[in-house]
């Protein structure tokens, strides 16, 4: 073999490992019928829980208009994709149940009524197909729903009031459900009936519970060539953010705007309080909202023994009359700032709000994401 011939093709290896290797993007076009929303209104077609930036497609436009009950979206895309439907107004809030689109036309139909959360039927993607059969979407999806039911259940059934008893069974049921959810991931993936939808999958759930060591070992056994795509680095790059919020590690340092307009840098392993809760949240967040009245109770009880609380907002720079407005009519009284669109929150992985860290003094992580009661309980047995 010559010289030349050798450093052609060290070079075209180099490029491989570099990431230039590159799916090819072509179009796919998807038409459908849907029940229960009038003509004339704008359906939108998203990465759901995914941020636009991991996905490989151009896409022409994220809507399409509602005409005799049909609708259509066309976009070039590189490689399979995960998307939902979604459409919300006062009176309708609709949001499919994951499914993949591949290049080509597929078709979809969906009744509003019937498939809220669920996974529409899909014509013409091979991908959806095997998304369907061997990745336990169905069990997992009905599980999901049992969860909710039982949670809208012992709310009604106690009227808001649930016995620690009754949530404790509930947590224990939820976190069954997340390690067989993981688990099954982890065992598709291994069996490999289609690596694109596992990429898709560990970068969703990634993004909506955080960082979980699982996640590496499915990302792992992916082929190479997967884990160079777009979606591949965008979740590996998350994923190493992600990890400096496990548990037992310090919280990291982010850059915010107080509420006179001051940029500044806040730690958080200054010790000023044995414990800091830093609640994530944004002005129009109804599940941020509801749940001041109990944290507001909470701090009152408890400022004086050593816990605090940082709020921050994670509303867009043109909204920030609104997040001043939310803190002056719920009359938050706890450190407040804001990350202008979400910056630091993107950067820690933090997709869906609210989204809560309790640390201890020297700004490790105890835990993520506390029930309010569980937070209660915890301020009890410790700030005594």
């Amino acid at each position: 073999m010559t010289k030349r011939a050798l450093s052609t093709i060290l070079l075209v290896l180099l490029s491989f490992e570099s990431g230039f290797c590159q799916f090819k993007k072509e179009n796919f076009i998807l038409k459908g019928s849907i029940k229960g929303i009038p003509d004339g209104k704008a359906i939108h077609l998203s990465t759901g829980y995914i941020r636009r930036e991991a996905a490989d497609w151009t896409q022409e436009a994220d809507s399409a208009i509602i005409s005799d009950g049909k609708f259509l979206f066309k976009s070039s895309i590189a490689y399979p994709h995960g998307v939902r439907i979604y459409y919300d107004d006062k009176n309708i809030h609709f949001q499919s149940g994951l499914f993949f689109i591949e290049k080509g036309l597929q078709t979809v139909s969906i009744d509003v009524d019937l498939q809220n959360g669920k996974t529409p039927v899909l014509k013409g993607s091979s991908v959806n197909d095997v998304y369907i059969k061997k990745y336990h979407v169905r069990e997992i999806q009905q599980e999901e729903a049992g969860l909710m039911e039982k949670a809208q259940n012992l709310f009604r059934q106690f009227n808001g009031d649930i016995p620690e008893s009754e949530k404790v069974l509930f947590y224990k049921k939820r976190e069954e459900y997340h390690f067989r959810m993981d688990s099954f991931l982890l065992h598709d993936t291994k069996n490999g009936p289609s690596y694109f939808i596992s990429l898709w999958l560990v970068t969703e759930y990634l993004q909506k519970y955080g960082y979980k060591s699982i996640y590496r070992k499915v990302f792992n056994l992916l082929p190479a060539i997967i884990r160079r795509t777009k979606t591949g680095r965008f979740f590996n790059n998350e994923l190493k953010e992600a990890s400096s919020t496990q548990i037992g590690k310090i919280f990291p340092a982010l850059n915010l705007v107080d509420t006179m307009n001051n940029s500044k840098i806040i730690a958080f392993n200054t010790g000023k309080a044995k414990y800091t809760l830093i609640d994530f949240w944004f002005s129009y967040c109804h599940p941020c909202i509801v749940q001041f009245p109990k944290l507001k109770e909470l701090y009152e009880q408890y400022r004086n023994k050593g816990f605090q609380i940082i709020g921050i907002s994670i509303d867009a720079k043109k909204d920030k009359g609104e997040w001043l407005k939310a803190i002056e009519k719920h009359k938050l009284p706890w450190e407040q700032f804001l990350d202008i669109d979400h910056f630091e929150a993107e950067r820690l992985s933090v997709s869906a709000y609210p989204t809560t860290f309790l640390l201890g003094s020297d700004g490790k992580i105890i835990s993520r994401n506390l029930e309010l009661s569980q937070l209660e309980d915890f301020l009890k047995r410790n700030l005594q």
